[in-house]
């Protein structure tokens, strides 16, 4: 539409709407970099705005992913958009559970409040002035409470957080309450205990990946990932724990403070400049804790445990988890999952470095939960009260990580998982099952014979995975089909037009084309192929998929500069197993279901 439709030039304002999951709140997550114009009326119009503009700069860090979905094509021609995205319960994504019956109708209705409020309120306004040259920093205070401000003030904010650092540190060096070598100490030091933190936890996470198989299935998280994801949490508060405990006995409370201090002002000052979106979860909460760390410099006689100094810590606390942890969770903790299914590294535990940067917030807090700034204790009674709090969230973690794997299976209303396929070469005539899947469960096993061993395995050209796969009875299917409609050659250029039909009329087909000299164009039913993300030197082949493929076919037309043959291979695609002659295939259970995206196919290939 947005390349050939002859309509799209008169879009001046985009509105996309995602699901990564059948449930939770709509969230703004995508938009255009000069959007000043456009978030003031959005959090203006909308009744119930949820925005995060962390979450449109971290999109934009992986462009090849094309994360803000259809909306990307209109914010590459410099069209306004707005992208919002549902992103709960993730194990619904192309799944038999993503269903009418099973989405959160208030989803929906989030939604379409946005919809209509918005479509009412730009409606009525100048679209054209929707075209900006500055962009806004925006995010939720509350629910419903959606604060922004303009990108320009991103970095005086930052200088000016800056300075208050220096002047806190320097009237901390004044009275001798601060040194240089106890800063720097302690700025290493939380970068080491965040970086560790994160990193053990990463590897206690891939751990009970690699134990639990019920964890090795191919969806997009788990039915417990929320709850795995909390004992994860705590398991990373008490390692940052242990590690500020440690560290106590050689570096006073305010060298940590304004260590830790040093270390997010590096980050907010690198986050303004690479990142603005994302500035405020660093600018904020650094100012609020320079604020209680410049009272403690001040305030001689600050009184360690009094009702000021609980206040003052709240005080402190509240900017940093109010706005550190909705980041985290939402719409973050989907992406996460989503690289996580389809890497198969441990990423969910990327997204605990928020937890980590927060513990640099709340060390004064552990000192005081830990009684290390406690005079009236004495020492003897001080050391061994600081091992309570760890022990109490290392249990919490253990308990929470037991719990969600005791209930880690499955059943009726939380199904596995599992794949298998059916293929067909037509050209060999042979037949083949084949299983992506990490293991195999009690029902994909009746497809092979035992012991089976995982293997490499191409289903088409250039498709290469680890499978299981065993033969089948070859099934008499109808192999697609390439009819030549045209074909004319002038001096070294070739037009071809050619027709592609499912006789067994599937629903989807994929076609690689392998010629001996440079495509220069390409159509698809008269749409014209982009080939510039192509390289010219791998011009020579092309290959594409057609979804909901017409029972009439497609109509392919190239120019190639050679008349030589080309060779084509096509593959169509539908769901569900054939009929095999003399093989009975048992029910698929209840407690299972078809993995995404392609839900048991049945494929056939020709050359």
């Amino acid at each position: 539409f947005v390349t050939q439709h002859p309509w799209a030039k008169d879009v001046r304002l985009a509105l996309n709407f995602e699901a990564t999951g059948n449930r939770g709140a709509s969230v703004l997550y995508s938009a255009n970099r000069n959007n000043l114009p456009m978030i003031a009326g959005f959090v203006y119009a909308s009744p119930y705005p949820l925005a995060s503009s962390f979450a449109s700069d971290f999109v934009r860090l992986f462009p090849a992913q094309r994360g803000g979905c259809d909306l990307e094509e209109y914010m590459d021609r410099d069209i306004p958009g707005l992208g919002f995205v549902i992103a709960s319960n993730t194990v619904g994504y192309h799944t038999r559970l993503d269903r009418v019956q099973e989405i959160d109708r208030r989803s929906i209705q989030h939604h379409g409040s946005y919809a209509l409020a918005l479509t009412r309120y730009f409606g009525n306004q100048n679209l054209n002035a929707l075209q900006s040259s500055q962009g806004a920093v925006y995010f939720n205070v509350l629910p419903n409470l959606t604060l922004y401000y303009p990108t320009s003030w991103v970095l005086p904010l930052a200088l000016a957080v800056g300075l208050l650092y220096l002047g806190v540190v320097g009237v901390g060096l004044q009275r001798r309450q601060l040194t240089l070598q106890g800063i720097g100490v302690g700025a290493i030091a939380f970068s080491f205990s965040a970086i560790a933190s994160v990193l053990l936890t990463a590897l206690v996470w891939w751990g009970i990946r690699t134990f639990n198989s019920n964890l090795q299935v191919f969806m997009v998280g788990h039915y417990k990932t929320l709850l795995y994801f909390l004992g994860l949490v705590f398991f990373t508060m008490t390692l940052m724990v242990v590690f500020h405990l440690w560290l106590q006995r050689k570096v006073s409370l305010t060298n940590r403070m304004a260590g830790a201090l040093l270390v997010w002002t590096v980050l907010m000052f690198f986050s303004s400049a690479a990142m603005p979106g994302a500035s405020y979860l660093l600018a904020i909460p650094l100012l609020f804790n320079l604020l209680l760390l410049g009272w403690m410099m001040l305030k001689r006689e600050f009184l360690f445990g009094s009702w000021t100094y609980v206040v003052a810590l709240v005080f402190a606390a509240v900017p940093g988890i109010f706005l550190l942890i909705p980041a985290m969770l939402y719409p973050n903790l989907a992406w996460m999952v989503r690289f996580e299914t389809f890497t198969n590294l441990p990423f969910l535990a990327l997204a605990l470095i928020f937890i980590a940067l927060l513990m640099g917030l709340l060390i004064p807090h552990i000192d005081f939960l830990t009684n290390a700034a406690n005079r009236r204790l004495n020492r003897q009674t001080r050391q061994s009260n600081q091992w309570y709090l760890p022990g109490t969230l290392v249990l919490i973690s253990l308990l929470i990580l037991g719990v969600a794997t005791a209930m880690s299976g499955f059943d009726a209303n939380h199904p596995r998982p599992n794949r298998i396929a059916y293929e067909l070469n037509a050209d060999t005539g042979k037949a083949t099952w084949v299983s992506a899947d990490a293991k195999l469960d009690s029902w994909t096993a009746q497809f092979f014979s035992m012991p089976a061993h995982r293997s490499e395995h191409e289903s088409f050209p250039g498709r290469r995975s680890q499978a299981f796969t065993s033969s089948a009875v070859p099934v008499a299917l109808a192999a697609p089909e390439v009819m030549l409609m045209s074909d004319t050659v002038n001096g070294n250029i070739r037009n071809l037009r050619l027709r592609m039909f499912s006789p067994r009329q599937a629903i989807n087909a994929r076609m690689q084309i392998v010629t001996r000299a440079e495509i220069t164009s390409a159509t698809v039913n008269g749409k014209v192929m982009d080939l510039s993300f192509l390289p010219p030197q791998q011009r020579d082949r092309l290959t594409f998929s057609y979804y909901n493929l017409p029972q009439e076919g497609i109509d392919i037309t190239l120019t190639i500069q050679s008349p030589q043959p080309i060779q084509l291979t096509v593959q169509d695609l539908s769901y569900g197993l054939p009929d095999i002659p003399g093989k009975t295939i048992s029910p698929r259970p209840l407690d299972t279901m078809p993995a995404p995206p392609d839900l048991d196919p049945t494929l056939v290939t020709k050359t």
